[in-house]
């Protein structure tokens, strides 16, 4: 009667341990949020709080490109270019790695 009990007991600690450490990853650094008068360096909608406002790498001149069609993943991914661009970050999450130009792939010269 004992074991499936401590079992339960254990398995549901392991629950709650795990929840708490994904809402950790995902409480943002009061540095990297925007403020309405960028006394911290970011202010809202402009490039500087995301590379998809009007002026930013991810804008696109046309008006219709991922970014102004609202595609959230996109938008999430300007969010970090901001703050990489800006050097508040030194990191991108994965998801976000296709914003980067491609690594050039060295060409080999043979001479004959």
């Amino acid at each position: 009667m004992k074991k499936p009990m401590l079992l339960t007991l254990l398995l549901l600690l392991v629950a709650v341990s795990g929840l708490l450490v994904v809402s950790a990853q995902t409480e943002t650094p009061e540095n990297l949020l925007c403020t309405e008068d960028g006394s911290n360096g970011i202010q809202c909608n402009t490039v500087a709080d995301n590379e998809c406002f009007p002026g930013g790498d991810m804008a696109w001149e046309s008006g219709n490109g991922p970014c102004e069609q609202g595609n959230q993943e996109v938008w999430v991914c300007g969010w970090y270019l901001a703050r990489y661009n800006a050097g508040l970050i030194s990191t991108m999450p994965l998801d976000c790695h296709w914003v980067f130009p491609p690594t050039p792939t060295p060409t080999v010269i043979r001479y004959s």
